[in-house]
């Protein structure tokens, strides 16, 4: 997240966050994902659909 000034985002952290954070207690979790940055490449879509899958999400949704 460097190249948009984000240092706060951890992403290597998130899978961890999302599976064992003691507040979510059976929650869904939310995500905004950007695509089109100038590294990504065309396999960004699958990895980022398995992100989410190991993440345990339910109910994606996109907004175009």
């Amino acid at each position: 997240m460097a190249e948009v000034n984000k240092g706060f985002n951890r992403v290597e952290e998130y899978l961890q966050i999302i599976q064992t954070h003691p507040l979510r207690m059976g929650l869904p979790v939310q995500a905004g994902i950007v695509f089109g940055f100038d590294h990504d490449t065309p396999e960004i879509f699958e990895d980022t659909i398995d992100f989410l899958e190991r993440a345990g999400s339910r109910m994606p949704h996109s907004t175009f």
